[in-house]
């Protein structure tokens, strides 16, 4: 009876989807790849014992550019702890002009068709192929670091 107590008074003073639970999702933020989409990364821990592997999904952010709306979730894969680290690319395929997200990470890569939510691990031939940045599992909480903090077209500030 006392555990039970206790057990409902940490409930109150610190519910878990306030972030202890190892259910919780770690979400990057969502991040432009073209076309009026973004995406954000979301991790969780599949173990409340220790964090020796994750699972990913992608969130899918789309609609006009100013009124983006999620359009979905799309399951990755379970990883390891040292795989958390993944490079995002963009583009659209050679033979249908759709836009693809290719993500890249120690074991493998996949390719992510925006418009149908498909994953797929066979290549597909992307025609303007474009490395956006890289989500890193080493920050916490999960972090986007860009390729690049200037638009191409803007030069960087000069002394003097």
């Amino acid at each position: 009876m006392i555990f039970f107590a206790f057990l409902d008074i940490l409930m109150w003073i610190a519910p878990p989807h306030l972030g202890w639970g190892f259910w919780k999702w770690d979400s990057s933020g969502p991040v432009a790849v073209g076309d009026g989409y973004s995406i954000a990364l979301q991790s969780r821990c599949l173990s409340p014992i220790g964090k020796a592997e994750y699972e990913l999904q992608l969130e899918l952010f789309g609609e006009t550019e100013r009124n983006g709306s999620q359009l979905g979730n799309i399951p990755i894969t379970e990883l390891s702890k040292g795989e958390r680290h993944v490079a995002v690319f963009s583009g659209h395929a050679a033979s249908n002009n759709r836009l693809f997200i290719v993500l890249l990470y120690r074991s493998g890569e996949k390719y992510i068709d925006v418009s149908s939510k498909d994953v797929s691990k066979d290549a597909v031939d992307i025609k303007d192929k474009k490395f956006l940045g890289t989500f890193s599992g080493n920050a916490y909480p999960l972090k986007f670091i860009p390729a690049s903090i200037l638009p191409p077209s803007k030069e960087p500030p000069r002394d003097g």
